[in-house]
């Protein structure tokens, strides 16, 4: 009987491989090897006689088995030879790009095979052309990877992996990303978090760290442990185990991956290398940070955790080799005389899209990717650097860019916002160093017996009047917020709180959710990119909450250092009761991710019930999230110190300080 029409097509051929009908599959019968198992990298089989294990029973199961496991055994062996490729060191010509570009592949999905022989690399910092670290770079890895998505045969397994991998990345982009650091929103005419996605699809340790962390975020955002019966609480523990456990493991493979990365970095390497390098590093810490993980004790370890028993916790040699980095790339720009421009500004004109000798323009053009990149990390890393420094009780290694990067002078711009990262004027963290500087200076001073009362309250007057003086200037700010209206409250504020009555919905909340007592994800605010009169006001308010918040805490500090930790003088209690009312005005308790370094100088302070309620309370109206970043570190802390001085153990108040308090766990709590 004839075929129907259309339906001659979908039959399979009689003289295909032995692999395709196993496998049900159609087969193109080319010959010695069909494209199908060509492009999967598995045995073909062909023969006139049915194999032995096509037996329609036992036999053939197995073997179907066997060549699926092969099919995903060569998919990984493809992935890792495509990531082999993209972390040789590349060189980049200066003529002009052919039409195919040789850009660095994607992770998720990339050629091998297209890179220049690893002996060709520039052995010094090279002027590389500009385009080479704009969104020109983006544009073709992610061209390159789309090209071969719609030209590769892939296996359904294939197909699978990757559509669970980019729903991951995605993940992260819109939901992990923002709920870490939930200040950054670029504005559109100054760049995107472009920068970011080419991060991930090139560079295979934050690749696969990211990936783990989004299944975890996932598992522990979509299903808050409270309210569900017994049976579904514990099959999501259970499923949460897992995703922990695996994230720990991409991330130790992740640290692996750098550390061999790393080490191929030397004084020689050329700018880009340095740069990249620089990112995974700092990248690599902020995840150490987000999962929070216990530390591992070292030993005999003396590399500055002050204070600790048992060694420093992993962020520190992340945090010391990127400053490490950090440093060696701005020495190479050193200015041979005083009045050349700072080293970090040759840096970024190196990387801008502007070529050098070019006229100057009327206009400020949108960052490239890698200025974007760079400015975010700097960022993150001043801000680290500080709060490290409070527990080490070291001087920031970064102090001397302090006055470049954060100060600004004249009609200068300072070269790094902070506010725009991490919702925090410049000056308070420059204030916070400065305290940091006078409590090193304190400790040099007594050990060596020169130590003069008299100088030590000058310098620390001179901190407290800047500090003060800025906190009025945002007063006008906060009070532009003042409702009529009576606002709920989770507890009540003192009794001594002078502060204006100020509604939450009208201080912005920069966090990507919406946040109930349980943290609910996934309901993100207004995220234009046009900002609004009315947006920027609120974001203006935002920033001026978290920078007058972190100021008192910084009072709190530079009180400790002058007059040990005695939480009942004036000062202290002057400045723990306006923080306290402050964090009321959070608009929600995910707010409290950035505001963790305060929270704890401000909770080892307190002193009464009610005022420990605050603290106690704002951590469980966090809910599930609170298990992501140093959230639960910090509360453990804060309980810490309470209980020692409530038995009243560990001597004189006096002899207390911050930098004892943040190692009151055995290891020094890096709260950023």
């Amino acid at each position: 009987m004839a075929s129907l029409p259309g339906q001659q097509h979908r039959l399979r051929s009689l003289r295909g491989c032995w692999t395709c009908r196993l496998r049900r599959k159609k087969c193109d019968e080319a010959r010695p090897v069909c494209v199908a198992c060509s492009g999967l990298e598995i045995t073909c089989n062909y023969g006139e006689g049915k194999p032995a294990w096509m037996d329609g029973g036992r036999r053939e199961k197995d073997k179907a088995a066997e060549v699926k496991a092969a099919i995903k055994a060569r998919a990984a062996e493809r992935r890792d030879r495509k990531w082999a490729v993209m972390l040789e060191p590349e060189t980049r010509p200066a003529e002009p790009r052919p039409a195919k570009s040789t850009a660095s592949p994607s992770p998720m999905s990339s050629p091998a095979g297209a890179h220049e022989s690893p002996d060709t690399a520039p052995t010094n910092y090279s002027t590389t052309p500009a385009e080479d670290y704009g969104h020109s770079d983006g544009s073709a890895a992610i061209h390159e990877s789309l090209a071969e998505l719609c030209e590769s045969p892939r296996s359904s397994d294939h197909d699978g992996d990757l559509e669970r991998e980019t729903n991951h990345i995605m993940v992260y982009l819109d939901h992990v990303f923002p709920f870490f650091f939930p200040f950054y929103r670029p504005r559109l005419i100054s760049g995107t978090r472009g920068w970011l996605l080419f991060l991930l699809l090139r560079e295979k340790a934050i690749f696969h760290t990211a990936l783990s962390l989004s299944s975890y975020f996932g598992a522990v955002a979509f299903h808050s442990t409270r309210d569900r019966p017994t049976l579904q609480r514990e099959a999501h523990n259970a499923c949460q185990a897992v995703s922990w456990t695996d994230l720990v493991r991409h991330q130790e493979l992740a640290i692996r991956q750098l550390q061999a990365d790393v080490s191929r970095l030397s004084q020689q390497s050329n700018l880009r290398d340095s740069i990249r390098g620089l990112q995974s590093i700092i990248q690599l810490l902020e995840f150490e940070i987000a999962i929070a993980k216990k530390p591992t004790p070292v030993p005999g370890d003396d590399s500055g955790c002050g204070g600790g028993s048992g060694g420093c916790t992993s962020w520190l040699s992340h945090l010391n080799a990127a400053l490490e980095l950090f440093n060696q790339i701005l020495s190479r720009y050193a200015p041979m005389e005083p009045s050349q421009e700072h080293p970090w500004d040759k840096v970024a004109h190196q990387i801008s899209h502007v070529r050098p000798g070019s006229q100057p323009l009327d206009f400020k053009p949108p960052l490239s990717n890698s200025e974007m990149a760079l400015n975010f990390y700097t960022a993150r890393l001043l801000y680290i650097d500080v709060l490290a420094a409070t527990a080490l009780e070291r001087m920031p290694s970064l102090q001397p860019h302090h006055a470049h990067l954060l100060g600004g002078w004249g009609e200068r711009e300072p070269a790094i916002r902070l506010e725009e990262y991490i919702g925090l004027e410049n000056w308070v963290v420059l204030a916070t160093a400065d305290v940091v500087e006078l409590a090193v200076w304190k400790r040099q001073m007594k050990v060596s017996g020169q130590l003069s009362v008299v100088e030590l309250v000058r310098r620390a007057s001179s901190i407290e009047a800047g500090v003060r003086m800025n906190i009025r200037r945002l007063a006008p700010i906060l009070n532009a917020a003042t409702t009529p209206h009576n606002r709920p409250h989770t507890s009540s504020p003192p009794a001594t709180c002078l502060l204006p009555s100020i509604s939450r919905e009208k201080i912005f909340d920069p966090s990507a959710f919406r946040a109930g007592s349980h943290a609910q994800p996934f309901e993100p605010h207004n995220t234009n990119t046009t900002t609004t009169n009315n947006n920027k006001n609120a974001n203006t308010a935002a920033v001026a909450l978290h920078s007058t918040i972190f100021a008192h805490a910084a009072l709190i500090y530079l009180s400790t250092v002058v007059s040990g930790m005695q939480p009942s003088l004036p000062e202290i209690q002057s400045s723990l009761t306006a923080m306290l009312c402050l964090l009321e005005l959070l608009p929600t308790a995910s707010c409290l991710r950035t505001l963790l370094w305060p929270f704890a100088v401000a909770g080892c302070v307190a002193v009464t019930p009610e005022q420990r309620a605050v603290f106690e309370t704002a951590v469980d109206e966090m809910g599930d999230m609170a298990i992501f970043g140093p959230v639960r570190e910090a509360l453990d802390v804060v309980r810490e110190v309470w209980r020692i001085r409530d038995g009243g153990g560990s001597g004189s108040q006096e002899d207390w300080s911050v930098a004892g308090c943040l190692n009151i766990l055995g290891h020094a709590s890096l709260l950023a």
